[in-house]
């Protein structure tokens, strides 16, 4: 009775297994790994390289934490998915900026990539084939202040943006905004050229100031 149990397991492993959306976890041991059907392989070392060099720069220049990453596909790469965690305390306006610059940041390395842009499905790789989701962890926004960013989540072109007020599960409903990937990129890119321009505007101001006879002052010399 034992063996025909586990033969029936395994005949139901192989149906269920068969079923599921093909998808490739990263950072493990395999160099490659080949889908049933027609063939094909992903260079896995690579993609591995460089999501590994693009996380390291997140974790010590953003602070963010890799939880998770994937790769989808079917007769190439169609698809990416990055978790992170953080500790870092958000508003609005800044939880956008690091979505876009992560974002544009990411399918610049692939795009450009050309061993693996030559495994995409079709390139180049788009905002809409990204999946990135960021938890902020910070006790601050949690039991303090509940207005700060708790999840920033991309899924097929959409950016979600919920407050810490999400985890009240006594509420009807919560802080968030939902806007098109090009939306946020836009105001943000916005935000970013109007920060130059006064920037520079501060700086010819203070130009103007400057006597023309510089920094250099000449005082009779004591007789």
């Amino acid at each position: 009775m034992q063996k025909i149990f586990q033969a029936f397991m395994a005949v139901l492993f192989l149906f269920t297994t068969g079923c599921s959306p093909n998808s490739y976890p990263f950072f493990s041991d395999e160099a490659s790994t080949v889908r049933s059907g027609p063939l094909f392989q992903i260079d896995s070392v690579e993609l591995t390289y460089v999501l590994q060099e693009f996380t390291t720069e997140l974790k010590y220049n953003k602070h963010l934490i890799l939880e998770q990453a994937k790769a989808f596909y079917d007769d190439g790469i169609h698809g990416l998915q990055l978790e992170f965690i953080t500790q870092n305390i958000m508003e609005m306006c800044e939880a956008r900026d690091l979505i876009v610059d992560l974002t544009e940041d990411l399918l610049s390395r692939i795009n450009l990539n050309d061993d693996i842009a030559s495994q995409l499905t079709s390139a180049p790789l788009l905002p809409k084939n990204l999946e990135i989701y960021i938890t902020f962890e910070s006790y601050f926004g949690r039991y303090i202040d509940p207005n700060y960013i708790k999840w920033i989540c991309l899924e097929d072109g959409l950016v979600t943006y919920y407050t810490f007020d999400v985890e009240d599960v006594e509420k009807r409903c919560w802080h968030s905004r939902h806007e098109t990937y090009e939306t946020s990129r836009r105001i943000s890119r916005a935000e970013e050229s109007a920060e130059e321009q006064h920037t520079e505007g501060i700086e010819q101001i203070e130009q103007k100031k400057r006597s023309v006879f510089g920094t250099k002052r000449f005082y009779p010399q004591n007789t």
